[in-house]
C-alpha cells in the first residue's frame, strides 16, 4: 500500500462516491476529497424537483453526514480550489498555493451551466440551476402569479416549469431548436411530453430564442428572436454545460469535450482516472468517446474508477439510461436515439412507450412516459431487448406499435 493518498478532486456525486467505493473495494491508504463548493457532496436531481417544490431542504440532499468522513478516514477540503496538477511529481497544486501528493489522482470535476451570451442575463432574479444556492434562490422566487420564463426545453428546463406551474406560476418556455428533450428522445415522443405541459399550462415557444433580458436591477421582461417581449419576474435558463477541464488540459492531459480516458476510465496519464460529467470515455459499443450527463453515469464511473484505480481491470461500457420527473410522472429512456432511424409509438392507458430502430434495423433506443410502476419494469425490458441485439427484421409484426407490445410482453 502507498503512503501517499488517492486524491479526488471534486467533491459532487461522482468524487463522494469514488471514495467510498475505495473503501468497499479494500483501499486501506489515505483519500483525499477536494471541493470547490463548500457544500459537502450533494445530490443533485432533488434541486430541480423536490427542492423547489419545498418538500426536501437542501441539507437533506447530502450523500453522507460529515462523520461518515470522519469514520471512514476520509480527509475532506471543502471551498478548496485546484489550481494546477503535476503529473510528473505526482502533485496537486491549491489555490493557497499548498500540494498534495497522490498515489493516483481522479478527476470529478463535473460541469458548470453554460451561461447565455444575452444582453442583460446578469441581472437579478436570473439563474442558472446546478447548486444548492441556486435551487433555494429559485424556490424561493416561485410565488403563485409570478411570470417565470424557462430558457432551455432540455429535461431541467422542462422540471422546472413543470414545478413552476404546479406552484401557480405563469410559465412560458423558450427553446432555440424545434423540440423539447431534443437530445433525448425522437421528435415524435418530444410533442407527447409537450402536449403534458401546455395542459398544465406551459406556454412553448419552439424554434425562438431570447435576444435580450429587459431590467434595471431585476429582470422583468425577456425580448425574443420574433420581436415579441413577454414579461418575467423569474428566468431559469438550462442550456447545457460545460465540463471542468481546464485544470486537466493546463496540465496536459488529453481533453475533448471534457477529459478524454480509455474505456478503463485512465486518463493520457496513467495514473489519473476521471469520471462524472467531465469524463469523456471511450465506449467499444458505440464505436465513439461518450460524455454522459445524468445520475446513473456519476454513480456507476465512480465505482469502476474507483476499482481500476486499485489495480483492477473493468471496463466501463453501459447502455446510457436516464429519468426525469415532470407533474408526478416519470420519463425514462435507455439507449442512444438514432434522428434517421424508425420511431414507433404506441399508448396503454396512461404510458405512451417508443422504440427506435436503427436505419440497418436494429433496436438502438427505447423509452417511456407514465407511472414508475409502469415504465420501471418496461425500461428494463427495453434495455434487455437491446443488449441481446434485437432487430426488426426478426420480430416480422405489422406495424412498430406491435412491435413495442411484443417487446413488453
Amino acid at each position: 500500500m502507498s503512503e501517499k493518498p488517492i486524491v479526488i478532486v471534486g467533491a459532487g456525486h461522482s468524487g463522494a462516491k469514488a471514495a467510498a467505493a475505495l473503501r468497499k473495494h479494500g483501499w486501506l491508504g489515505g483519500i483525499q476529497l477536494v471541493g470547490a463548493e463548500k457544500h459537502l457532496p450533494y445530490d443533485r436531481p432533488p434541486l430541480s424537483k423536490a427542492v423547489l417544490q419545498g418538500k426536501k431542504a437542501t441539507e437533506d440532499c447530502t450523500f453522507f453526514e460529515s462523520q461518515w468522513f470522519d469514520s471512514n478516514n476520509v480527509s475532506v477540503m471543502l471551498g478548496s480550489v485546484v489550481t494546477a496538477l503535476h503529473p510528473k511529481s505526482c502533485q496537486v497544486e491549491l489555490d493557497d498555493g499548498s500540494l498534495i501528493d497522490y498515489h493516483r489522482l481522479l478527476l470529478a470535476t463535473g460541469a458548470e451551466p453554460r451561461v447565455p451570451d444575452i444582453p442583460g442575463i446578469d441581472l437579478e432574479n436570473v439563474f442558472g440551476l446546478r447548486t444548492p444556492d441556486q435551487a433555494r434562490s429559485i424556490a424561493n422566487s416561485l410565488k403563485p402569479g409570478a411570470d417565470v420564463v424557462i430558457l432551455g426545453g432540455g429535461v431541467i428546463g422542462l422540471e422546472v416549469a413543470a414545478v413552476a406551474a404546479d406552484m401557480g406560476c405563469k410559465v412560458k418556455l423558450v427553446e432555440a431548436t424545434s423540440q423539447v428533450m431534443g437530445r433525448s428522445v425522437p421528435e415524435e415522443f418530444a410533442k407527447i411530453i409537450q402536449k403534458r405541459h401546455t395542459a398544465r399550462g406551459v406556454e412553448i415557444f419552439l424554434q425562438t430564442i431570447v435576444s435580450q433580458v429587459i431590467g434595471a436591477d431585476s429582470v422583468n421582461a425577456v425580448k425574443l428572436s420574433s420581436g415579441k417581449v413577454i414579461p418575467c419576474n423569474v428566468l431559469v435558463y438550462g442550456v447545457g454545460v460545460i465540463p471542468c477541464a481546464e485544470v486537466a488540459e493546463s496540465a496536459g492531459l488529453k481533453v475533448t469535450n471534457g477529459v478524454s480516458t480509455d474505456a478503463y476510465l485512465a486518463t493520457s496519464d496513467s495514473r489519473v482516472f476521471a469520471c462524472g460529467d467531465v469524463c469523456n470515455f471511450q465506449s467499444r459499443r458505440y464505436g465513439q468517446s461518450l460524455r454522459l450527463e445524468n445520475w446513473r453515469n456519476a454513480e456507476d464511473q465512480a465505482d469502476i474508477a474507483a476499482r481500476n484505480m486499485l489495480g483492477h481491470n473493468f471496463e466501463y461500457d453501459p447502455l446510457p439510461w436516464f429519468w426525469s420527473s415532470q407533474y408526478g410522472w416519470t420519463i425514462q429512456a435507455t439507449g442512444i436515439v438514432d434522428p434517421l432511424g424508425l420511431v414507433g409509438i404506441f399508448h396503454d392507458k396512461e404510458t405512451s412507450y417508443f422504440i427506435n430502430f436503427s436505419y440497418s434495423g436494429k433496436l438502438v433506443a427505447a423509452g417511456a412516459l407514465g407511472a414508475v410502476r409502469d415504465v420501471g419494469p418496461a425500461i428494463r425490458k427495453f434495455k434487455q431487448r437491446i443488449l441481446e441485439g434485437l432487430s426488426l427484421g426478426s420480430l416480422g409484426s405489422e406495424s412498430l406499435k406491435e412491435e413495442i407490445q411484443y417487446i413488453l410482453g
